[in-house]
């Protein structure tokens, strides 16, 4: 019976092909010729179009080695030994030492000969040391193009790459994005901002419908305001920092969007601060209070609506939830009103919830008087909900290795703009407002003689968050005492 052998063939670059890449068939093609010459029928053909170096994962290359080393297996052929590993010797050692039979082509060695032990470790330790000082090549060009602000990937929507990898304005997508943030400043939701750009029919960014998170992603991206990024864990764009200062990526003349416009569109779709004009038509506010108020405690993401329920957004969207929560609107409504009339009832005069439902009573009621207190309140919980989201990041391990000079540099940057907000709160001062209309009792009797909009913005007074669990079994009664967690307001509004 004629021997089997499997190939291993492999790119480094990624490409759109992927293992179709004309060099992977061109290797196939040979490691099949040599198979034929050497008297062996080829088994399976193992395809990667991966790095070999390093902490990159290569399923492919694992399966083709393990299935040698367990002899399920006599013989693996590789084209060249930089294809198969840039890991240095301790990638052949296990092989030479067991005897197994891997082929490398081109340099005509083979780990079942002894007289090639010498030079299989020589030219893996070759390998190693080319591919690092291939890496380190390529940092350092991208480090010196970057200090340049010259955008190395694919331009983000809304923009297009000119020969000298400068980001200049897309004529077909850029009011796109100026239309994003003009909307979102004017108190749209991301999901009323998709909604309206989809009824229009204008393409998302990859060429599908627009979705909420996409809608986020781009108010929230530095580019827009002609700032260089770099990717974290792939998608997550973080300011580029060259001796702590921010790099510009975009051509001469290009138009941006303000830092001003853009930090505030970024606090009020993040529900830090009201509209700039409160007395505009609230698009895409949903029509009742517990809508964007829900969260699900199952996976942490908020629950929207369908029909009379409140059902797991996540659940909703085909997306798996561990525990996928679902609530009556009018019990949810009724147990979370009923909580903040008690609460606010029977508030203490030295409570800090009221003062902070003060502030937000204010800003509601008398927005002339209170609309740079409220810019600045917002400038600091933005910067303090960045800071909370550059050390969960830093936690997680998305600054290790080269990137962790860049956290260093983006904690100094927000220490510095904290410090800065606090200065500006500071030099204000809050305009005395009557908030006897929501205590001794009458919270409730002001909820059910308002209209709407203003029940939603009454409950946030007081109510961050609303954390709903799963029912204990399909019709069960509700009992928001078991179910429900209210967050209270902690910080000022």
């Amino acid at each position: 019976m004629q021997p089997q052998i499997d190939l291993y063939v492999r790119k480094s670059k990624r490409v759109s092909e992927g293992t179709d890449a004309l060099s992977i068939r061109a290797q196939e093609a040979r490691g099949r010729r040599w198979a034929d010459q050497n008297g062996y029928g080829v088994r399976k053909v193992w395809r990667e179009n991966e790095s070999a170096f390093r902490a990159v994962e290569r399923p492919e290359f694992e399966k083709a080695l393990s299935a040698v080393l367990s002899d399920e297996i006599p013989a693996l052929w590789c084209f060249a030994m930089d294809r198969f590993s840039r890991k240095g010797a301790r990638s052949v050692i296990d092989l030479l030492d067991s005897g197994k039979r891997v082929v490398f082509d081109y340099e005509d060695l083979d780990t079942s000969r002894k007289r090639d032990r010498r030079w299989i470790i020589q030219r893996a330790e070759d390998a190693f040391e080319y591919s690092d000082r291939l890496s380190y090549n390529v940092r350092t060009t991208k480090e010196r193009q970057r200090t340049e602000g010259k955008w190395l990937a694919r331009p983000p929507y809304g923009w297009t790459v000119d020969k000298n990898r400068k980001l200049r304005n897309n004529p077909k997508t850029w009011p796109i994005v100026e239309r994003i943030y003009a909307e979102a400043e004017a108190g749209s939701s991301t999901r009323a901002i998709a909604k309206g750009l989809n009824a229009l029919r204008i393409p998302g960014p990859g060429g599908g419908k627009w979705h909420s998170a996409t809608v986020r992603q781009i108010v929230h991206h530095p580019v827009h305001e002609g700032w260089l990024t770099v990717s974290v864990k792939k998608t997550t764009p973080v300011v580029y920092l060259h001796d702590g200062k921010r790099v510009r990526c975009t051509a001469d003349n290009e138009a941006t969007i303000s830092a001003e416009k853009a930090a505030r569109a970024r606090r009020i779709i993040s529900g830090f601060q009201l509209a700039a004009n409160p007395d505009a038509p609230r698009h895409g506010r949903a029509e009742t209070t517990m809508v964007g108020l829900c969260v699900c405690a199952g996976c942490g993401y908020n629950m929207a609506r369908s029909g009379g329920s409140l059902l797991c957004n996540q659940q909703r969207s085909g997306i798996t939830c561990p525990a996928p929560a679902s609530v009556s609107i009018t019990a949810i409504e009724s147990y979370v009103v009923d909580a903040w009339s008690a609460r606010l009832g029977a508030s203490d005069p030295e409570d800090a919830l009221l003062g902070i439902v003060a502030d937000r009573y204010a800003a509601l009621n008398a927005p002339q008087e209170t609309a740079a207190i409220s810019e600045a309140k917002a400038a600091l919980r933005g910067v303090e909900q960045e800071a909370r989201q550059l050390a969960a990041d830093y936690k997680a391990g998305m600054f290790n290795g080269a990137l962790r000079a860049h956290f260093a540099n983006l904690a100094a940057d927000l220490d510095l703009r904290k410090a800065e907000a606090e200065e500006r709160l500071s030099a204000l001062e809050s305009p005395r407002v009557d908030i006897t209309i929501l205590l001794e009792g009458y919270a409730r009797q002001a909820y059910d003689s308002a209209d709407q909009p203003t029940r939603r913005d009454l409950v946030r007074l007081a109510v961050e968050r609303v954390n709903v669990t799963k029912a204990p079994y399909k019709g069960a009664r509700f009992d928001g005492a078991e179910r429900v967690r209210i967050e209270w307001a902690e910080s000022a509004a």
